[in-house]
């Protein structure tokens, strides 16, 4: 077997031009433009498929990898295949309590909270598979109608209500026991605040902060920062009479994103308590109906015009930066208005129709861009600020044509076996010639190289102990241990136990330390 030669460069992270989502081709709406690009994949999922109504008016990814949908006619859940369909059983308490679903969450137990039009909010818990109720509470003249929840860092899930914000607590720390269906067996629930203003209760949008104060919106009356434990609402927008804003997405932990209807349609992100308003939004049609953040630093967000829905997606950095954005990337255009709107795990955008089913788009982010071809480029190792390749022959001339922010590394070898990133940051390197290089950290010089009799080989793995100690397997059975503090080897000969011709390919260190040894006459 030939051996295989390699080069190493840096690339920054920051510096790669990632082009992303491609789009359908579509006329300009209006006097406002948009990029245009490659059409997405779109699948569409209607009542024939299973789903039990084809109006969506919320869905929710659960960690557990279902998708949840929130219908006119039922709770859907769908694993990728199939549709599960809950509807309300008259006979069996423990079932849903009604079928006109609005709202969806997931807590961090995992128990799913479900607004149901007219009947307050259920709680599919987790590990029973049973709802629980919440018709009504004590401080409500009746039944309630639930707009939205969220859950604080200390656990605690807040719920807008048309009566005010609600504060509710588990009683402890398992999964409820109660032998009835009535939320109040397992929760402490209080009325938290009540609005500003008799009569202007609807509170219609939570936003949980790290500082465990909220964002609401509440209807007809404002957009306010909440402070629990002082049951105090400070105003940071004022909406005209009869007019409402809403929060429609975060992007990043404390930075909300909300549509606000004044006199004009107008979009504002909030971050640390501040206020601001993105100018260039004006000049749409319309405002965002719903955003989400993808990622790779885009929002994707989609607007209504009429019976069509567009979804777009453009950098938040450069709506940040500027104030503004200049032409949005046009993802798709989609024959029929969205109710909602979900950003998977895989990046697949689901998109639930009003009346027409579940749309889900196959976003083509990131698309793969081709670099050093001819190059045989067998590992990467990554840090905090760059990537390091390693590639089977040496740099091409057309490198920094194709790829400026690439660099070579002074005196760094052509003909590198194996490198290890240790927890520290620092590297270990092995070249085929048994040079080894031990850099303490990725930003400082290229130290000279120490030649080691050590039969390393190609695939030489390298792991690290507790103690920051480098662990290295050769051939012949070989290991070899360095130690960082004392620049000192140690070698270690395993030939009598698992032969002289075996090689080691695979090195382990559970949590008692022991060291496992996998080679190509057994394990040790």
């Amino acid at each position: 077997m030939s051996l295989l030669f390699f080069t190493s460069i840096f690339i920054c992270k920051q510096g790669v031009k990632v082009w992303s989502w491609l789009a359908l081709v579509l006329v300009i709406l209006s006097t406002y433009g948009h990029v245009e690009g490659q059409p997405a994949t779109i699948e569409s999922l209607t009542i024939s498929d299973g789903l039990s109504q084809g109006m969506i008016y919320d869905i929710e990814q659960t960690d557990d990898g279902f998708l949840w949908l929130a219908t006119k006619d039922g709770l859907n859940r769908y694993d990728g295949y199939h549709f599960q369909v809950f509807t309300n059983d008259p006979f069996n308490p423990y079932s849903i309590a009604g079928n006109d679903i609005t709202a969806l969450f997931e807590d961090s137990r995992g128990n799913l909270w479900i607004a149901i039009m007219g009947r307050g909010c259920d709680v599919l818990e987790k590990m029973s598979g049973r709802f629980l109720h919440l018709p009504t509470y004590n401080e409500s003249p009746g039944k309630i109608n639930v707009h939205c929840f969220d859950e604080s860092g200390d656990g605690t899930i807040w719920i807008g209500t048309d009566n005010g914000l609600l504060k509710v607590k588990w009683k402890t720390n398992k999964e409820s026991t109660a032998e009835l269906p009535d939320l109040l067996a397992s929760t402490s629930i209080e009325v938290a605040s009540k609005g500003k203003e008799p009569g202007k209760e609807v509170f219609y949008s939570i936003a949980a902060n790290t500082d465990g104060t909220l964002l609401v919106s509440i209807r007809e009356d404002g957009i306010y920062n909440f402070i629990p434990s002082q049951h105090l609402l400070t105003l940071l927008r004022h909406e005209s009479v009869a007019k409402r804003g809403r929060f429609i997405g975060e992007s990043t932990s404390g930075r909300v994103w909300t549509s606000y209807t004044d006199f004009n349609d107008k979009v504002l992100v909030i971050e640390n308590g501040r206020l601001r308003e993105i100018a260039d939004w004006a000049f749409l049609p319309y405002a965002p109906a719903g955003m989400h953040h993808d990622g790779n630093g885009n929002l994707i967000w989609s607007h209504r015009i009429a019976r069509e829905t567009f979804i777009y997606s453009m950098p938040e950095a450069e709506v940040l930066k500027t104030g503004g954005f200049g032409k949005p990337t046009l993802i798709t255009k989609l024959n029929a208005q969205s109710a909602s709107m979900e950003l998977d795990r895989s990046g697949n955008l689901w998109v639930g129709m009003s009346g027409y089913g579940l749309r889900k788009i196959k976003l083509s982010h990131q698309p793969f861009q081709h670099f050093l071809k001819g190059n045989s480029v067998r590992r990467i190792l990554s840090t905090d600020n760059i990537y390091l390749w390693l590639a089977g022959t040496s740099l091409t001339s057309e490198l920094n044509e194709s790829l400026d922010v690439a660099q070579s590394v002074p005196g760094l070898p052509s003909d590198i076996y194996q490198y290890y990133l240790a927890k520290n940051g620092s590297a270990y390197i092995i070249t085929i010639d048994n040079k080894h290089f031990y850099l303490k950290d990725h930003q400082d010089a290229l130290p000279s190289p120490r030649l080691v009799d050590f039969p390393a080989h190609e695939y030489t793995p390298i792991t690290e102990d507790l103690s920051g100690n480098i662990w290295a397997g050769g051939l012949d059975a070989h290991l070899m241990r360095f130690q960082p503090s004392t620049g000192y080897y140690t070698f270690i000969d395993l030939s009598a136990h698992l032969g002289k011709g075996a090689s080691v390919f695979a090195l382990h260190i559970d949590a008692e330390q022991n060291l496992w040894v996998g080679t190509t006459n057994g394990i040790a």
